[in-house]
């Protein structure tokens, strides 16, 4: 979520200060003079996708690019899978937004939290004793 806040701040959508603490109601489709940033959007499709919803789409106007953003916090054991899940998950999503934007560039980027995984089971022991 944290991430979130981060792009929102980057491109100037939202300046507000945010801790880790708080809990805050995101809407789905924010924009301004530079971008259009879509979380949590279902897109509509050229063709009936199962993935099409991924946690964050930024439309840099200004750079002409599109930013598919998928985030995950799996166990450490997990990562490399996890990264390549994402990959394949919303792979059809990627093709059809290069074909139907072809004004702009298309990137995907999975954000794997690698540092979260230890964080939790460390709380989660000290929770035990």
């Amino acid at each position: 979520m944290m991430a979130y806040y981060h792009f929102r701040h980057e491109y100037k959508i939202d300046e507000q200060r945010i801790t880790t603490y708080q809990v805050r109601d995101s809407e789905t489709v924010m924009t301004n003079d530079r971008c259009k940033m879509y979380w949590n959007f279902s897109f509509s499709t050229t063709t009936q996708l199962p993935h099409n919803k991924p946690d964050l789409v930024i439309l840099d106007s200004l750079e002409e690019k599109m930013h598919v953003i998928e985030m995950s916090c799996p166990d450490e054991t997990n990562v490399p899978d996890k990264e390549d899940e994402k990959i394949r998950k919303y792979k059809g999503l990627m093709y059809d937004a290069k074909h139907t934007n072809k004004d702009c560039e298309t990137i995907f980027i999975p954000i794997i939290d690698r540092g979260n995984a230890k964080q939790h089971r460390r709380l989660l022991r000290k929770n035990k004793n």
